[in-house]
C-alpha cells in the first residue's frame, strides 16, 4: 500500500487534489485508517490515476472523466475510445477557431504597420442600394438558442433540400437565412431558413423586400457582425431607416465542402428613405 504522500509524488498530483477526487467520487483511497484517518492507495490504483492525468491533459472535464472511468479501477477501452474520438473533434474545432483568430490578428497587424486604424477595415466594406426581387420560398421557421445557432444551420437546410429532392422541385436561387426579431431576447433567435423555388406548394410563401442595402462578405462568418455594423453606419449617414428583418444569401452553399476562406455571403437589410423632417 502507498501513503497519500507517496501516491501523490509518483503520480505528480498534490494530496489536496487527491482528497478532492475522493470528495467528488472520482478516485477513492483503497483504505482509510480508523485510528488516524490516514489514506492509503494500492499499486493497482496507480494506473487509474495516470489515466485520469492523461485524460485531463486532453482537456476533458473531471465530470467527463468520472463518467468514463466510473467506479472501476480500469475503465473499458470502448468508453475511452469513444471519449477520445469526441474530444479530438472538439479540439480540432478549437484549432479552426484559433486559426481564424490568428489570421485576423495578422491582418490587423499589417493594417497598423501601414499606419491604419485597427477599425479602418469598416470603411472598406462596400454598401450599395439594390432592389431585391420578389421570390417564392420554401421555408422553415424556428426559435433557436445561441448554442443551437453556433452548432450550425445545416440540419435545417438539409430538411428543405430533402423535400426539394423528394418532390422534384425547381430551385431558383441560393439558400437564405432570415433573422426575425433581431432586438429580442439576446440568447434566443427566431430564424427562417429558406430556399427559393419555382413551385407554389404547402410550406412556401411570397418573399418580398424591395429596396435593400447590400454588402458581400468574402470569408468566415465570424466577420459578419462587421458587415451589419457598417450597414448601420451607412444607413444613418445617408438618411435611410431599416424596415424589415435582415437576411443573408449563401452564394457558397452552407452544406458545400469549402473552407471558411472560400465562403461568399450576401447580406441584405430592407430600408426606406427617411423624410427630411424625420430624425
Amino acid at each position: 500500500m502507498l501513503s497519500i504522500g507517496e501516491f501523490s509524488r509518483i503520480c505528480e498530483v498534490t494530496p489536496k487534489t487527491l482528497r478532492y477526487y475522493e470528495e467528488i467520487g472520482l478516485l477513492y483511497p483503497e483504505e482509510i485508517s480508523f485510528e488516524n484517518g490516514y489514506r492509503y492507495y494500492s499499486i493497482k490504483q496507480l494506473e487509474k490515476m495516470l489515466l485520469i492525468n492523461r485524460l485531463k491533459s486532453y482537456k476533458l472535464t473531471l465530470e467527463e472523466i468520472k463518467s468514463i472511468t466510473g467506479s472501476m479501477e480500469v475503465s473499458s477501452e470502448k468508453q475511452i475510445f469513444s471519449a477520445l474520438l469526441r474530444q479530438k473533434s472538439v479540439l480540432l474545432s478549437q484549432i479552426d477557431r484559433i486559426s481564424t483568430i490568428i489570421h485576423q490578428i495578422d491582418f490587423d497587424i499589417q493594417q497598423m504597420k501601414a499606419g491604419k486604424s485597427i477599425m479602418s477595415y469598416l470603411l472598406d466594406i462596400d454598401v450599395k442600394l439594390v432592389e431585391y426581387p420578389p421570390q417564392n420560398i420554401l421555408y422553415l421557421r424556428r426559435k433557436l438558442t445561441q448554442e443551437e445557432c453556433l452548432n450550425g444551420y445545416s440540419q435545417f437546410f438539409c430538411k428543405l433540400y430533402q423535400k426539394i429532392a423528394t418532390q422534384k422541385l425547381t430551385i431558383t436561387g441560393p439558400a437564405i437565412t432570415i433573422y426575425h426579431n433581431p432586438n429580442s431576447e439576446p440568447l434566443e433567435f427566431e430564424i427562417e431558413f429558406a430556399v427559393p423555388i419555382k413551385e407554389v406548394i404547402t410550406g412556401t410563401r411570397d418573399f418580398q423586400n424591395g429596396l435593400c442595402v447590400k454588402s458581400t462578405l468574402n470569408g468566415p462568418y465570424a466577420s459578419i457582425t462587421s458587415i451589419y455594423a457598417r450597414q448601420q453606419e451607412w444607413a444613418e449617414a445617408n438618411g435611410y431607416t431599416f424596415t424589415k428583418s435582415p437576411f443573408e444569401l449563401y452564394i457558397t452553399e452552407p452544406n458545400a465542402n469549402n473552407t471558411p476562406d472560400d465562403y461568399i455571403t450576401e447580406i441584405y437589410y430592407p430600408v426606406i428613405k427617411r423624410r427630411q423632417n424625420d430624425r
